[in-house]
């Protein structure tokens, strides 16, 4: 539906504001979401109420930051600087719907405390088939209430405001589940010292994993048309479909089984090797569906309206294939609580999304003496980013 309703330009508006959430919200709870799959379900109780201030903390600091930014768009307009050296941020501040899109991703980071509090206990204690049903209901009124929205004309807003709604939904959920308690946010400063030590790796992980998932649209927003990183964004999204879909949850799922076997040798180098041997079946054949159906589907389903993707998904893919393969083997190591490994592994992965969205916009910049004619902008940029994930991962 998006594909039908949004055009190029209002899917690059959207995917600024995604990048600009990779600067504002570039601490991600704390690391909370990486280091709460690890507890035991016999230690839960006990630290799920310093977990839940310790990610507040952080994710009501990025809605501040985020409102911040929200308030300098219009003084980056009227700005003479902007206007004469920083083209490309002008024509970013100026597009329609970005100030409520931003508006709407800034609420979702108000309600992140409890969100994760609840999902990371629901992990813990392993009731995975609930939060299969839960996640299977929420994607599908988030279809129904983007596609309304979207047919409605909110443009950009269509994608952010499903987030926010649904936060809220899920947020419901977990408390008539208990899987959120009142108690979980009563303030408990006890211990809050080693705390912050222990979450230290954690924290630099999901500094680097938000650096990692969102800045390069950031990057692409400022130097390149809007409509070219509108059909980068959609291409993308297409590709990393598994990484979204798959490795995310089984995150959450692996972190929990490999924290039971921590310590146990055997079972660690067992648990690893199936999860790799599993990964390497599987996500290319998603990958290399996405990028094998897409042309036909396009003409199919949006009537050629974002062909200019069909010669640039097929590099995102190949790109997602291994990049998808690596993000799974976190959980386990999150488990393990190698959170030094995570760190780095996070770290390496910015050199493939960010560094190819920079390396794809300076070839654009410069396409009269760097690139033939025929080459367009969006393949370009989709290219280089497939191939600078493969290199990293």
């Amino acid at each position: 539906m998006v594909g039908i309703y949004l055009t190029e330009a209002q899917v690059g508006t959207y995917a600024i504001v995604v990048g600009v959430l990779g600067v504002t919200a570039i601490m991600r709870g704390g690391g909370a979401a990486l280091y709460m799959p690890t507890i035991k379900p016999a230690e839960f109780e006990a630290k799920a109420s310093r977990q839940f201030w310790w990610c507040s903390g952080f994710l009501a600091f990025s809605a501040v930051i985020t409102v911040a930014v929200i308030a300098l768009i219009p003084l980056a307009r009227s700005s003479e600087l902007v206007q004469t050296e920083f083209p490309g941020l002008l024509r970013a501040s100026e597009l329609p719907g970005l100030s409520a899109t931003m508006w709407a991703m800034a609420g979702r980071q108000l309600i992140g405390g409890p969100l994760t509090v609840g999902r990371m206990r629901m992990s813990v204690e392993l009731r995975f088939a609930e939060l299969a049903k839960l996640d299977t209901v929420l994607a599908l009124l988030r279809l129904a209430l983007t596609w309304v929205a979207a047919a409605s004309g909110m443009g950009a807003l269509a994608l952010a405001l499903p987030h926010l709604v649904m936060g809220f939904v899920e947020l419901l959920y977990y408390f008539v589940s208990n899987a959120c308690k009142l108690s979980d946010m009563r303030w408990d400063g006890s211990g809050f010292r080693d705390l912050a030590a222990k979450m230290r790796w954690p924290l630099i992980a999901a500094i680097a994993n938000s650096i990692n998932g969102q800045v390069n649209f950031l990057v692409l927003g400022v130097l390149i048309q809007a409509s070219t990183l509108g059909v980068f964004y959609f291409a993308f999204q297409l590709a990393s479909q598994p990484t979204v879909f798959l490795a995310a949850a089984l995150q959450n799922v692996l972190a929990p089984f490999l924290a039971r076997d921590r310590g146990n040798l055997t079972l660690e180098r067992l648990g690893m090797e199936r999860i790799f041997a599993a990964s390497m079946l599987f996500v290319p054949i998603t990958t290399v569906a996405t990028a094998s159906f897409f042309p036909s589907l396009e003409r199919l389903l949006w009537g050629g309206r974002w062909a200019a993707a069909n010669s640039g998904i097929m590099f995102l893919c190949v790109g997602a294939t291994y990049a998808t393969i690596a993000t799974i083997l976190t959980g386990p190591l999150l488990g393990l609580r190698q959170f030094k490994a995570v760190a780095a592994f996070e770290a390496g992965k910015i050199f493939g999304t960010v560094g190819g969205a920079a390396l794809g916009a300076v070839l654009v910049w410069r396409r009269n003496t760097l690139l033939p004619e025929w080459i367009s902008d969006e393949s370009v940029v989709c290219a280089s980013t497939g191939l600078t994930m493969t290199l990293a991962s």
